[in-house]
């Protein structure tokens, strides 16, 4: 969550591009960032730039953009993920939540065989990879058949 003190334009709080350039994201989660206008209320913002930027790519939820975003881009949906935590591996991740829209939606133009956390987290667990840095396993859940 980035927030941005802007004038009367949004700019991109998520990603920005100051000037006219191309942005290729690939799998790839952008939301819940903000620009506070004029020192008033806060708009949603999460990719946006100067005239002529442009966006390319593919398999990506991106909640508000100032640009167009390339088909099948996830819009406007919360990506449903846990607060920053340690998941297993080098670093906090956002783990998705279960019903999270990213799961079994995003694609492994990378071909890396891991996520984010390293050894023993596949990359794919299911019939696609869940967007992100971190694929959502049931496995790692205590409760994994729901019970309470």
């Amino acid at each position: 969550n980035n927030s941005l003190n802007g004038t009367a334009t949004k700019y991109g709080a998520g990603i920005r591009m100051f000037y006219a350039n191309n942005i290729d994201l690939q799998n790839t989660i952008v939301a819940t960032n903000m620009t506070q206008l004029n020192g008033t209320d806060l708009e949603p913002d999460d990719v946006g730039g100067a005239t002529g930027s442009t966006v390319t790519g593919a398999n990506n939820l991106v909640y508000f953009p100032d640009l167009v975003m390339p088909g099948g881009t996830i819009l406007l949906t919360d990506p449903g993920l846990r607060a920053l935590a340690g998941n297993g591996g080098p670093t906090a991740t956002h783990m998705p939540n279960f019903g999270s829209a990213v799961i079994d939606a995003g694609n492994n133009a990378s071909g890396a065989t891991l996520d984010q956390r390293g050894t023993g987290h596949p990359r794919i667990l299911g019939p696609l990879p869940d967007i992100g840095a971190v694929e959502f396993d049931l496995s790692d859940e205590i409760f994994a058949n729901g019970f309470d």
